[in-house]
């Protein structure tokens, strides 16, 4: 069964998160615009973490979404355009992760992918 857990960001449960990708191996976890809200808070801490340490597997796992106009990225606040919201997520991940074989365009792909599966 594929599905799709939509806007996991750092205030999502990632136990929960994590009990929900194990459940069910075909499935998928959205990250949109509202990941780039992270501060120096102990949640942004561990979801930094939670994605480094799921970041071998993630590529074939994650979705990035627009969530247009809602959920913007903070570099893209009151000028939001849906194209440029999946650069700067996939942006964010790359740099979050900090993988020397992954970049944004990476990501890009990944999810491009994930969505045609």
């Amino acid at each position: 069964m594929r599905l799709h857990w939509h806007c996991i960001n750092s205030n999502a449960n990632l136990q929960i998160v994590d009990l929900f990708l194990n459940q069910f191996p075909s499935s998928y976890v959205g990250f949109n615009g509202s990941i780039t809200y992270q501060n120096n808070s102990q949640d942004s801490f561990l979801f930094k973490n939670w994605l480094v340490d799921r970041s071998p597997f993630l590529p074939d796992r994650l979705i990035l979404e627009t969530d247009y106009p809602y959920l913007s990225p903070r570099n893209l606040h009151g000028t939001y355009d849906p194209s440029c919201a999946l650069i700067a997520t996939a942006s964010y991940l790359s740099s979050a992760i900090a993988d020397p074989h992954q970049n944004p365009l990476s990501y890009l792909q990944f999810s491009n992918k994930n969505i045609e599966a």
